[in-house]
């Protein structure tokens, strides 16, 4: 199974559940700007409206991530301005990586 999900501080974001079957078996850029981009800019537009503040993205350093292709499309949404740089090895680094690791915790507690 793959997700993909986003929080700020207050609150969190939307979990998306990677659709093997009909988006393919791995992310690349195309399925990313796709299916993930779009809920990402929602809760952005969302979370700056509520603030009146901007949401900063941190994303980590997968190939669908950093293609040139994501990188035009962040710009074309204006959200490049907004997009931190990112050490290319520093998962321990990455917030979401702590939610990540507790949600496969409780999934093996649940299905062990």
């Amino acid at each position: 199974i793959m997700v993909w999900g986003c929080f700020v501080s207050r609150h969190k974001g939307l979990l998306v559940i990677w659709n093997k079957a009909a988006w393919g078996k791995t992310m690349n850029a195309q399925g990313y700007q796709t299916h993930i981009l779009p809920h990402l800019n929602i809760f952005c537009h969302e979370e700056s409206t509520c603030t009146q503040d901007y949401a900063y993205i941190q994303q980590g350093n997968a190939s669908p991530y950093r293609a040139h292709s994501t990188i035009t499309k962040l710009q074309h949404d204006s959200f490049y301005n907004y997009l931190l740089p990112w050490p290319a090895t520093s998962p321990d680094m990455n917030p979401i990586e702590l939610v990540w690791k507790l949600i496969k915790s409780c999934i093996r507690q649940l299905l062990p």
